[in-house]
């Protein structure tokens, strides 16, 4: 993947995508609602090593939920939903990134809904949906778990082997 550009929504604080997203889902907790001002969040998960941060004066973290294992950035400037930090044991460190700061010709697809159960309106896709926190919650770790996975395996021309 090239370099992918990310901004808020006046502009000002922007960031980096060196490196492809993980996975992209759709979820519709009431915490998402309010941090990104929206029915539900369109979000992509990152790798933080794939992220080039915007400069600290730029975002205000906020914890929504303790304890946390995410922070929610939003831009200082205009107040937007800007960048997430998610910090869950056993997995490296993470971005998550609403797909409206960002190209989005330039990421997957969505591939499934979380806490479906809090959605503000039904989205018609076919895509899975998951409801209640443990649900939604196993979907996400198992899905990050099989992408990071497969993101570690040898293309196959390795000849070290």
């Amino acid at each position: 993947m090239s370099r992918l550009d990310g901004r808020c929504a006046c502009g000002k604080a922007d960031f980096i995508i060196l490196g492809g997203p993980l996975l992209r889902c759709l979820c519709h907790c009431t915490i998402c609602q309010s941090f990104n001002d929206s029915r539900y969040a369109d979000v992509a998960i990152f790798r933080q090593r794939d992220i080039v941060m915007p400069h600290p004066d730029l975002v205000d973290y906020e914890v929504y939920k303790f304890p946390s294992a995410l922070q929610r950035g939003k831009s200082s400037c205009c107040g937007s939903a800007l960048i997430e930090f998610m910090d869950i044991p056993l997995f490296p460190s993470l971005v998550i990134v609403p797909v409206s700061n960002v190209a989005i010709s330039h990421l997957i697809d969505p591939s499934f809904h979380i806490f479906n159960e809090k959605r503000k309106e039904c989205v018609s896709d076919v895509l899975p949906k998951y409801q209640g926190f443990w649900r939604s919650q196993l979907a996400l770790t198992y899905r990050l778990a099989v992408s990071l996975r497969a993101k570690e395996v040898p293309d196959g021309n390795d000849k070290t082997a």
